[in-house]
């Protein structure tokens, strides 16, 4: 790749950039959300011209269905503060892991367009029964941090994950709760990791 396609490559990137944050009303756009000029002529609709997700922040839903109190912001799971078991002990985070497993829970397809694990969930709950099976491979592709945590420290994250599969059951499934008071989270496909001593 040559200095003039790099240049090109990242000047339209810039400039998509610039287009989503004045789609957004984010970047130069003042704090009143209009620059003076316009604000005057349109002091009565001003309110349709507010970032799509500042609308939803003020209805207090964010768009997977969670209460804002739910999520908080700038959670990364990528990139952990201090050891990772610490880390995971933070409420913050794990309110980060539930949203994203969640979320993962209700919206993952296969490559025909089913949703997996909604599926499963309506199949256990008909059932009445307390485990859902997980495919590594799924969780890894669609939270593959959370993925990595399970494999390496999974009495630190399984509670997490089984928490969230209760509550969702529970939230999706009126009266399940009576029937069941956990959800065990059963993760299958893991990969094995042997050293070639113990072979």
């Amino acid at each position: 790749v040559t200095e003039e396609e790099r240049f090109a490559a990242r000047m339209a990137a810039e400039r998509e950039l610039a287009a989503r944050d004045k789609f957004e009303g984010v970047g130069s756009v003042r704090k009143g959300r209009l620059p003076a000029a316009l604000a005057e002529e349109l002091d009565e609709g001003e309110d349709d011209f507010r970032p799509r997700r500042r609308r939803r922040t003020e209805a207090g839903e964010e768009e997977d269905g969670m209460s804002m109190d739910d999520a908080d912001v700038a959670i990364n799971l990528e990139e952990p503060r201090g050891p990772v078991k610490d880390f995971i002990a933070e409420e913050a985070v794990q309110r980060e892991i539930k949203r994203q497993f969640r979320k993962f829970l209700l919206q993952f397809t296969d490559d025909h367009g089913d949703a997996v694990y909604a599926q499963r969930l309506r199949d256990m709950v008909r059932a009445n029964k307390s485990t859902l099976e997980v495919d590594y491979v799924d969780l890894a592709h669609w939270i593959p941090q959370v993925a990595i945590w399970v494999a390496d420290l999974p009495n630190d994250v399984l509670p997490i994950l089984d928490e969230t599969g209760k509550d969702v059951a529970a939230s999706e499934f009126e009266g399940y709760e009576a029937i069941q008071t956990h959800v065990y989270i059963r993760i299958a496909n893991l990969p094995l990791q042997e050293s070639i001593r113990d072979l």
